[in-house]
């Protein structure tokens, strides 16, 4: 089997480190001649409509795996996800992931490398797909539903990674920015 790759790229993912793994990982893939396409998430909620885009157009061929790989923190990987999971499939897109934000919580959670190049050949050496268990809420105040497979937090926790955010110390502190939010 062959893969080919849908990258949705967030790079403003860690205050800009997206954009450093991005062009880390771009030459690689081009030495390998990988096949890829990309596209840059614009704005907050833009990679849910990518990676929607992404699964209506994708066109299943023999021999060829499509995979949506993306590159940015854990927000950009929730919002992948929340698209993906908006178009329904009978035969389930592999969604893979390049750690860029500040935190980078899922990628620690699974054992996955930070380091780009060496998360670029965890991505590319799998063979087969780790199947994860995807979580689901429904907010019934405004009646909103996501899915998620890193956390979810509701209340205390969801206010501090709110503000923390939308605060202009997490450029500056990355993770540690939410213990500041704190107080």
């Amino acid at each position: 089997m062959i893969a080919e790759y849908y990258i949705i790229i967030n790079e403003l993912a860690g205050s800009g480190h997206g954009k450093q793994v991005w062009e880390t990982i771009k030459p690689i893939l081009e030495q390998r001649q990988i096949h890829f396409e990309y596209r840059i998430s614009e704005y907050a909620g833009h990679t849910i409509r990518l990676a929607a885009e992404y699964v209506k157009t994708i066109q299943r061929r023999p021999n060829i795996t499509p995979v949506i790989l993306v590159v940015g923190g854990d927000g950009t990987l929730n919002e992948a996800l929340n698209g993906i999971m908006q178009v329904p499939q009978q035969d389930p897109i592999p969604i893979a992931y390049i750690p860029g934000g500040s935190g980078n919580d899922f990628a620690r959670g699974v054992g996955m490398a930070t380091d780009p190049e060496i998360a670029l050949a965890q991505v590319l050496n799998n063979m087969r797909p780790r199947t994860l268990n995807v979580g689901y809420y429904h907010e019934t105040l405004k009646n909103e539903h996501r899915y998620f497979v890193n956390n979810v937090g509701l209340g205390f926790d969801a206010q501090i990674v709110d503000d923390t955010n939308r605060s202009k110390q997490k450029g500056r502190l990355g993770r540690w920015s939410y213990l500041s939010n704190i107080c």
